[in-house]
Order: structure tokens, then sequence, then C-alpha cells
């Protein structure tokens, strides 16, 4: 839906309500963009078209801080055979211009280390952000990683990156350069884990994303610049 105040048109319709209440207007409503500019450019001479809202995911602590919150999900077609392709994704709020989807680099393709590859990509964000003075949450549905990134590691760095069987440990190469990070993203409080398909909508939308990576033509399709060139 679009919504008209005079020769503005907005998406959301609480920004045009605040517009419209400001001079006691009406507004009115169409269900295409098309349609919005066209009633516009009848009334009026021209259309400013505001683009939509950037609203990021949040909470209050305790101690009244406010937290930023940055869902994470991966997802794998065909996950376990050989052809599997695996991809991740970050949803941080509606419209909000650091949502990611992508594929998956390195091997193997599957539902794990995509998991963990978004949660890479999240600790990404909170290391670049130190200097801003916001706080970050991590949230994730893999009890996986955060075993992997909590508890399972500590042995694992103490026999050289091996299980207990002996063999190397699979996707330790996304997990060393995570507790990197994670060490130096003072900003980040913690990694939570969130129910898988459950109510949460963070998680729902990091689901769908995570799907729409699997589907990108290459590693880089869907990857805005800004985290290109971080």
């Amino acid at each position: 839906m679009f919504f008209v105040c005079e020769n503005l048109i907005f998406d959301q319709e609480r920004e045009a309500m605040r517009s419209a209440a400001q001079k006691f207007l009406p507004i009115e409503s169409f269900l295409s963009l098309e349609e919005a500019i066209g009633y516009v450019e009848e009334e009026t001479d021209y259309a400013l078209v505001f683009p939509p809202e950037q609203r990021g995911l949040h909470y209050s602590n305790s101690d009244g801080d406010i937290i930023n919150q940055i869902f994470t999900d991966g997802a794998c077609s065909r996950n376990g055979q050989k052809d599997a392709v695996a991809g991740f994704g970050l949803y941080l709020g509606e419209n909000h211009k650091e949502n990611l989807s992508g594929r998956v680099y390195g091997s193997p393709q599957t539902n794990q280390r995509a998991e963990l590859t978004a949660i890479l990509h999240a600790y990404c964000i909170c290391a670049s952000k130190l200097s801003d003075g916001r706080l970050y949450e991590i949230y994730t549905d893999s009890s996986y990683a955060i075993d992997c990134l909590t508890k399972w590691h500590i042995a694992w760095e103490r026999n050289g990156w091996r299980n207990r069987g002996g063999e190397p440990v699979a996707n330790q190469d996304v997990i060393k350069r995570i507790l990197t990070l994670k060490a130096e993203s003072t900003n980040c409080i913690g990694l939570k884990k969130v129910e898988a398909h459950g109510s949460s909508e963070g998680n729902k939308q990091a689901d769908r994303l995570a799907r729409q990576g699997v589907t990108a033509k290459n590693l880089f399709e869907n990857i805005p610049n800004w985290f290109l060139n971080r």
C-alpha cells in the first residue's frame, strides 16, 4: 500500500498520518506506487516519493541501554549431498540497509556451515561499529553454532583443532574467524539462542534471507557494496 498526503507519497501509513496531522489534511491510499504517482500528478505538478523507513530491531535492558538485535540464519539446498548449495541471512529490521543475504563460501556446503557464516557476518558488522557507542546482540536458532562458539572450541584448541576421533574439526576456518571477531567485538553483549520456526519475526526474516541466499548465482550477488568494501 502507498499513502498520499498533498504531493507526498509514503509507503508507511504512520509516516503519512504524521505528515497529514501537521496541516489537518486527508490521506488517500493506493495499491501501487504507479497509482499513487498518477493521482498526485493529476492534482499537483510533481510528486515526492519518500523512501521506506529503516527500522532497526532493538530493546531496552534493565539498565536502560538500547540493545540492537541481529538475527542470523543459514539454509542449504540438498544438505548432505555433493551438489549442496548453502546460503546465509542476516536481519536487523524492516528496510534496514545492513540486512544481508548471500551464498556461503568454502566447503563443506552444509546447513551448519551456513549458520556459522551468518554469525560471522553478524560479528563483522559489530566489529565495524565499535566507535558508534551502540550495543548489539546476535541471535541464532542453531544449537550447534552456539556450542561451537561457547563450549566445544576450548577442547578443540587444546587438541590442535581435532575432534575426539582425531579428525579435523569441520568448519574450523569459519569458527576461528568468528572467535577472533567475537573477542574484538566488545560492543556485542552476547550470542543468544532463538527457537527455530517459532514466533520470532526476526528469525523468520533471517530464514527468508538465508533461503534467498541459496538461490544467488554467485558469492557476491545480493551482498551490498558497503559490506564488500569494508
